[in-house]
């Protein structure tokens, strides 16, 4: 059985862009998204470096977790910012990668704000 191609909805403009080598003209209302299913066996991660994400919404059906915290304390999202950055890539609804998995590296605190080295510089071997 192959991978069902070419399968279009109604979308937002940031996901009509990714999916369209022309730019959208400006208009209201809802974009076309052509996007590919992934193979039921695809078990990639997708590490978001960001403020964590809310892995228990409903988005994300089970498929993001907690990784990494460069920062200390909870591991919570109290900005929605990681969350928001993480829907956009496996959410069930827009997500781009709709079957992904997601792993936060929390690095930037709940006002945002991190370093060189609390993005990149201080993670654990194979992360």
């Amino acid at each position: 059985m192959g991978v069902p191609q070419n399968i279009t909805i109604n979308s937002f403009w940031n996901l009509h862009r990714i999916s369209h080598r022309e730019q959208a003209p400006p208009q209201p209302g809802l974009y076309s998204y052509r996007f590919h299913h992934a193979p039921a066996n695809c078990t990639t991660d997708a590490y978001i470096v960001d403020t964590d994400i809310y892995i228990g919404h409903s988005e994300f059906e089970g498929r993001a977790s907690h990784g990494f915290n460069v920062i200390g304390g909870g591991n919570e999202d109290s900005t929605g910012h990681g969350t928001h950055v993480a829907g956009i890539l496996v959410g069930k609804t827009f997500g781009v990668w709709k079957q992904g998995h997601a792993v936060s590296v929390k690095a930037l605190n709940s006002q945002g704000l991190g370093t060189y080295a609390s993005s990149v510089g201080n993670r654990p071997a194979g992360l």
